[in-house]
């Protein structure tokens, strides 16, 4: 049993945040913050004088459904529902004892609908835009939806644009509708100004936002072909809106790791967009009770963008800090990295633009990419996010603290292993989290954060790892706040874990981040590696990256095709193994490729010897010009990287590029040749025999390596990466060392492995009977 008259406690069970619905008023009552999900308000006040219809205003102006009135005095609970219009009363003990029914009930009632308050005024938004006619940065629309906002609480005739900081624009004639709508509200219901501006700006202005950003169709923001609209790719604050769910709970733990007794404390946001970075920092500021002064830095280089901080930022100013606690510097430039940047920030929060090299069209923002980057050596030309996150570490103050949202590929990729080095003598992760693909509304980025604080010390980071599905990365921070009321060390579910490293990095130097179970059983893997009952995969293969043809298709022909050609010309054929050509340890051939090549290298040296071969001639000499563009190669009928390796036939196993434990096969002949994948060949070929590679290939398709591959490889949205660089650490049991191939489980696993490379998938399910006793605490 518990009382339900302390915020904490309902904290504690939600998991959600409570903030004071005005601070201003000093009274208990919130709005318990769920990231626009299931956020609902909350009453603690004891006061009498509130009613239904002041329940209502409150619930729609702060964009929730449900009013929830906890009554000490007569042990009720009353929860008013805007768009049930309906007040439901409680007693205590019931919802004390049934209290995750009661949220349950509450959850179903929070259902989004056209009449919520972002949606209502952001269609009275795009009817202001259709009047302006503005086709990019609608700033006349941007101004008017000002206007209108502030219509809710002044004479529309007698605002001062002076003081809120916005644009004197020319006011149309159909003005006073909008006005007039905006104050009738929904169902009767009186809006709340201060409560819109304070709880409903994030959401309401991240859309406006979006709505003014985009006007052209038919590419996606990473230049991609899409079906809904265009990004411009040099307005990086329109790139991707974060979350409010995950802005916010970036903020309320960076916030935790700052010294709060501080006179004063200084914030920037360099890619701020409509500033939810910035306006969470205040709002936990306030709620937490500090009480010096906050210098506020914001740039971004969206015109719209600015205009919207500025305006929330001056409400700030005015309603909540005055100018004596609250100065803010917001600016509009060309590219953040080209400006000034101090290092003297006690915070840094952030989603900078997730923009490949190849996509930046300014030559100055690439110098300013490379100068940011200044000492870091990569092989490759950077993410201009790796700049932002290795400038904002270099300008913290000291005891400064870095809330980052980040493509995954920075804390993954050998391209950014000295950025990485570099950043942990210098700072101590306190969290790092891998959230996945579905972070983003418009993009498939892989996305983590982590938050940093410039100050060294012995602690471990938390981490979060996310099941990259949708929704599960909400689930996992919800999960996360709930974790510190409560005081809880670690949670883990299949779908996501939370929990504090036993070490850092916690594979090799990368920052991947990985379940606790898999974290717990590579610490013991790395035990069996140390007394040698294990080794890293690549003591034992060698593997080959499948060849280039530098002209897709072109040297392709069917198998009805090659049955058909004469056997003069057969010899210059082998059998291709590509996308698709393995399943559950079968190579099934569906095409054969120009390969004419030997031991001793290309064996056709003239158009003469190619004419004489008719069928080949007829079928690859119309694209004799196309070919002769490639630059890699001498004659235009080799193939642009045939492989050495691949010259002379050999018995291999073999993967696909991407995929999973269903991707590796053996095929029956010799002489595959293989394009899109890998070829493993043993070391010490002398010391391995046939039957060997069949033992691997059960071991690789076991469910035991599929853990391994989500431990070690880049995870990708149809498996992982089966490439070199990523399997290379896996450990495995080396069949050659201590009788191995005498015990059962060797013989009874190259059966299974001859067995699916016959096509026999169903035998894959047996591998875990026999492969156990290979690997430590296997159902761990």
């Amino acid at each position: 049993m518990f009382a339900l008259d302390n915020k904490m406690i309902w904290a504690k069970q939600t998991g959600l945040l409570p903030i004071h619905l005005d601070p201003k008023e000093k009274m208990e009552r919130f709005i318990m913050l769920d990231g626009g999900y299931y956020d609902f308000c909350l009453d603690l006040a004891d006061n009498e004088d509130i009613n239904p219809e002041m329940c209502f205003s409150k619930a729609w102006s702060t964009n929730t459904k449900n009013y929830v009135i906890v009554d000490n005095k007569q042990s009720k609970i009353i929860v008013h529902n805007w768009l049930l219009h309906t007040s439901t009363t409680l007693q205590t003990d019931i919802v004390t004892n049934k209290f995750n029914q009661f949220v349950q009930i509450l959850n179903r009632n929070t259902y989004k609908s056209d009449e919520d308050l972002v949606p209502f005024v952001l269609g009275l938004f795009r009817q202001m835009r259709n009047l302006t006619g503005e086709k990019n940065d609608s700033i006349i629309a941007l101004n008017l939806l000002y206007r209108l906002l502030i219509s809710l609480q002044e004479d529309i005739n007698k605002i001062d644009c002076d003081e809120w900081k916005i644009e004197d624009v020319q006011i149309p004639a159909q003005f006073d509708y909008f006005v007039e709508t905006i104050r009738a509200g929904v169902k009767n219901i009186t809006p709340d100004f201060d409560l819109i501006l304070r709880h409903c700006s994030g959401p309401l202005f991240q859309e406006a936002h979006r709505e003014v950003s985009l006007f052209n169709q038919n590419r996606d923001l990473f230049g991609g072909v899409s079906s809904s609209i265009e990004f411009a790719l040099t307005n990086y604050s329109s790139i991707h809106y974060t979350p409010q769910y995950l802005a916010r709970s970036i903020v309320e733990n960076a916030i935790q790791n700052i010294d709060l007794n501080k006179e004063s404390i200084k914030i920037l946001d360099p890619a701020c967009g409509s500033g939810a970075f910035l306006l969470e920092s205040l709002k936990i500021l306030k709620d937490r009770g500090y009480m010096g002064k906050i210098h506020i830095i914001g740039w971004d280089c969206s015109p719209s963008a600015i205009s919207t901080v500025t305006f929330l930022l001056n409400y700030e100013q005015r309603k909540q800090w005055g100018v004596k606690k609250l100065i803010y510097d917001v600016k509009l430039v060309e590219d953040s990295l080209l400006e000034n940047w101090d290092d003297d920030y006690d915070l840094i929060v952030m989603n900078p633009p997730f923009l490949a090299w190849e996509l930046i069209k300014s030559n100055n923002s690439k110098d300013a990419i490379l100068s940011a980057l200044t000492g870091v050596t990569l092989k490759k030309r950077p993410n201009q996010a790796a700049a932002f996150f290795y400038q904002a570490i270099n300008s913290l103050a000291p005891k400064g603290v870095l809330g980052a949202v980040l493509p995954s590929s920075i804390l993954l990729l050998d391209q950014y292993a000295q950025l990485r080095d570099k950043i942990l003598q210098k700072c101590k992760l306190r969290a790092i989290a891998r959230l996945g693909n579905f972070i983003f509304e418009d993009a498939l980025a892989d996305v983590s954060f982590i938050i940093a604080k410039y100050e060294l010390d012995e602690r471990n980071p938390e981490a979060i790892w996310c099941r990259n599905r949708k929704g599960i990365a909400y689930d996992a921070i919800k999960s996360w706040r709930k974790m510190k009321y409560n005081q809880i060390p670690n949670f883990s579910t299949d779908d996501f874990s939370i929990y504090t490293t036993s070490r850092f990095p916690i594979i090799n130097n990368n920052w991947n981040i990985i379940p606790m179970r898999d974290e717990q059983f590579l610490y013991l893997l790395k035990n069996w590696q140390c007394i040698g009952k294990l080794v890293p995969l690549t003591d034992i293969f060698d593997i080959y990256q499948g060849l280039l043809t530098g002209k897709k298709g072109i040297f392709e022909i069917s198998i009805s095709e090659y049955k058909q050609l004469p056997d003069d010309e057969k010899i210059y054929y082998r059998p291709l193994i590509n996308s698709g050509t393995i399943n559950c340890g079968k190579i099934q051939i569906k095409n054969y490729i120009w390969f004419p090549y030997n031991k001793n290298g290309v064996t056709i040296n003239s158009e003469n010897d190619l004419q004489r071969l008719r069928e080949t001639w007829n079928h690859i000499a119309p694209y004799r010009a196309e070919l002769k563009t490639r630059k890699s190669v001498k004659n235009w009928w080799e193939l642009t990287r045939p492989r050495t390796w691949q010259f002379s036939p050999k018995f291999r196993l073999y993967s696909m590029r991407f995929g999973n434990s269903s991707s590796f096969g053996i095929g029956e002949e010799d002489n595959y040749v293989i394009e899109e994948g890998n070829a493993f060949e043993f070391k010490q070929s002398e010391k391995y025999q046939k039957d060997d590679f069949f033992f691997y290939l059960s071991l690789f398709s076991s469910n035991i390596f599929e853990r391994l591959l989500s431990i070690y490889s880049k995870r990708i949205l149809a498996g992982y990466d089966l490439g070199k660089a990523q399997i290379k650490d896996i450990p495995i049991i080396d069949v050659k060392e201590n009788n191995i191939r005498e015990g059962e489980p060797y013989k009874k696993m190259v059966t299974i492995g001859k067995m699916l490379s016959q096509g026999d998938s169903y035998m894959q399910n047996a591998i875990d009977n026999y492969i156990q006793i290979f690997y430590p605490d296997y159902e761990r």
